[in-house]
């Protein structure tokens, strides 16, 4: 179940500049985005210390670590995320989704910011909702493809590793039981919209949310050690 509280406020795109709102909710957080750094078969390894030390970095200065970077590629995928959601609610038959809000808690270092949470049902009395996520991935043409092909988690393990452990990440968080990949490019008249799905039940899956939680008890022994040892320092 998650918690109603845990759906904080701020949406990814607020105000002129989303730094201002989003990305100082996501200050100091390890977030699905980026887990993938850390996800790696032989463990943490140099791309994953280099994002802890991000996080310890932005703890201790108040500052982001995350530059605002404008790249062909990028603007393609926010030009067409919004209509691959409104196809995935057309296909699904939903009312409404929560768009882009980011899921954390109060203390947390932990967090994540799916593109839809499809709310399945709602515990009025104790505010907790059963939630599947969705995360939409537009990428121009031969990417597209190769993510459009798969259709075991072990294939888009293999094509798309950022974007799976990124789904991971959100359906750990949000303890949703299932989520959705969704690869849309306008372009094709045919196979340009694929929604793959992942079950926490099946083996894969739930080997890799294991993984998943013994990663983040050892991201934060290194988080916690490095940052005590920057706080002593003495000179």
């Amino acid at each position: 179940m998650l918690l109603k509280s845990k759906i904080t406020d701020t949406p990814m795109y607020s105000g002129e500049n989303y730094f201002d709102g989003w990305l100082l909710g996501r200050l100091g957080k390890f977030t699905a985005s980026k887990i993938h750094t850390c996800m790696r078969p032989k463990g943490i390894g140099d791309g994953g210390l280099t994002y802890i030390r991000s996080r310890i970095g932005e703890e201790m200065t108040g500052v982001s670590s995350e530059k605002e970077v404008t790249t062909e590629s990028m603007l393609w995928g926010l030009q067409y995320e919004r209509e691959a959601l409104q196809r995935f609610g057309e296909l699904k038959k939903l009312d409404y989704l929560i768009v882009q809000k980011l899921v954390t808690e109060q203390g947390s270092k932990f967090g994540c910011t799916p593109d839809g949470i499809w709310i399945q049902n709602e515990n009025v009395e104790t505010g907790e909702l059963t939630v599947r996520v969705v995360e939409v991935k537009c990428y121009q043409m031969d990417n597209h493809i190769a993510c459009a092909l798969c259709s075991t988690p072990a294939e888009i393990r293999k094509n798309d590793f950022e974007a799976y452990f990124q789904l991971i990440m959100q359906m750990q968080e949000c303890d949703a039981l299932r989520g959705y990949l969704v690869y849309f490019n306008p372009l094709f008249k045919q196979g340009g919209f694929r929604v793959i799905e992942l079950n926490a039940a099946d083996k894969e899956i739930a080997t890799d949310i294991k993984l998943l939680n013994t990663r983040k008890l050892e991201i934060m022994s290194i988080y916690e050690r490095e940052k005590e040892i920057l706080m002593n320092i003495k000179n």
